[in-house]
């Protein structure tokens, strides 16, 4: 349900993570795990380990990774000094208008636009693709392709090209009883 939330200042990447990014992570870290969990999904990602080093081939070098765990996520984050964003600080990053005080359907404005997105289209092989548009990408497209599908706050990609992880547990009854200043999700879950 909607409601208000009172968030605390925080900082949110301006696009995705890269698949270089996190291959340069994996790298450095040394440890193909994250929390004793596996930081990739194999049959999921662009990333892939030969010889010893994690490598991704050129031109997906920009795209965002895909196949991250949460467990992945996380790591990557302390990594770089950093956490996930709280799912509340997520969608205020994704939909909230400052200038308008109120929130967005989409980033971008209420109204849907297949041209500033990227999402499965016409370009798509899935069953639920949307012949009304081409986006030019048959899957994920490089980070920030789409400066007109920004959300007020500037960041790139919160609604198409990836799936992307918050901190939170998932519960879908928790806005129910959430605190109104800086939620974090439920203390557990399965999701």
């Amino acid at each position: 349900p909607v409601h208000t939330v009172l968030l605390d200042g925080y900082y949110l990447d301006a696009h995705e993570v890269t698949n270089n990014a996190y291959a340069e992570f994996l790298n450095q870290s040394g440890d193909q795990t994250c929390q004793e969990q596996l930081c990739l999904d194999p049959e999921h990602t662009d990333v892939f380990f030969e010889n010893d080093v994690y490598l991704v081939p050129d031109e997906l070098a920009q795209n965002p990774a895909t196949g991250i765990t949460w467990f992945g996520a996380m790591a990557f984050c302390e990594w770089r000094d950093a956490r996930l964003p709280t799912e509340a600080e997520w969608e205020k990053a994704a939909a909230w208008d400052e200038d308008g005080t109120n929130a967005r359907r989409y980033p971008w404005g209420d109204d849907f636009d297949g041209q500033i997105v990227n999402f499965c289209d016409a370009a798509c092989q899935e069953p639920q693709a949307n012949a009304e548009f081409n986006d030019g990408f048959a899957e994920s497209a490089p980070v920030a392709s789409f400066g007109e599908g920004r959300s007020a706050t500037g960041v790139y990609d919160m609604a198409g090209n990836v799936w992307e992880w918050v901190a939170d547990w998932y519960d879908a009854t928790y806005y129910q009883v959430s605190t109104k200043e800086n939620p974090t999700g439920p203390a557990g879950g399965e999701d």
